[in-house]
């Protein structure tokens, strides 16, 4: 089947990328196979630079991210923050959404520029 994009996920493999981590503890609780995935498609969205290794179906099953990107920074930047994080998943939730990249950026810099004010 198809990957269904986990967003927490993404949030966690930028977090891990700048911290230069091991990925081994989100490969056991998502499945190393998902999280090639993800590692995929942040290389996709211009998030990250990476490597990612196919299997004979073509899909993801190894991946390797170098660094974020200025655009996975400045995401990062905006998601950083745990309560802002909550706070945007909880919105999302409340009204049953689902919500692009960019509708959730948004989100999250509203949620920021509302706790400087």
């Amino acid at each position: 089947g198809i990957m269904k994009r986990d967003i927490n996920l993404v949030r966690d493999l930028l977090l891990l990328a700048e911290a230069d981590g091991d990925d081994s503890e989100l490969c056991l609780k998502y499945g190393r196979e998902v999280v090639a995935g993800h590692a995929a498609i942040l290389v996709d969205a211009g998030l990250v630079e990476g490597a990612v290794a196919c299997g004979s179906s073509g899909k993801p099953i190894a991946s390797e991210i170098i660094r974020l990107t200025w655009a996975g920074h400045e995401f990062l930047d905006n998601a950083r923050n745990d309560t802002i994080w909550n706070k945007a998943m909880a919105t999302v939730k409340a009204k049953s959404l689902s919500v692009s990249f960019e509708i959730l950026t948004a989100l999250l810099k509203s949620l920021i520029s509302n706790s400087l004010s």
